[in-house]
């Protein structure tokens, strides 16, 4: 569980040590990734990351992805659309290579992350391109 100072302390630390080496506009952005059982269950604590990030650091040095299996893309597909996210989506397999995966009613997962990847294909075709999946 990532506490939200603890968050702001790496972030600072990182700052600081490109500034101190002179790095904060000679390498680029900092990608900035969530992943780890679902981040976007923790959706509320990664909008207050980038809050912080934009609030207090600048954005222009960071650029953000999230590995996620897709299953709560539909509710949160603006604001990670709106901060130009790139995803890696996690499929293992197809229908039957994931009859394990379930939500806590032991409905399967697998019609639903699909859905969204359709879903998103269509609505925000841009960030569509951003995806990336991993079988």
């Amino acid at each position: 569980e990532l506490d939200i100072d603890y968050a702001k302390n790496i972030i600072n630390y990182i700052i600081d040590l490109k500034r101190r080496k002179n790095l904060l506009n000679k390498q680029g952005e900092i990608i900035l990734t969530f992943y780890g059982g679902e981040p976007l269950l923790k959706i509320g604590l990664i909008k207050e990351i980038i809050e912080y990030i934009e609030k207090d650091i600048g954005s222009e040095y960071f650029s953000y992805g999230m590995t996620t299996n897709a299953t709560l893309l539909n509710k949160h597909v603006d604001y990670l659309d709106e901060k130009k996210f790139k995803l890696l989506i996690s499929l293992d397999g197809n229908f039957e290579q994931n009859k394990h995966r379930t939500f806590h009613n032991n409905n399967p997962a697998f019609n639903k992350t699909i859905q969204n990847i359709y879903s998103l294909r269509t609505k925000y075709p841009e960030f569509y391109e951003r995806i990336r999946f991993f079988v």
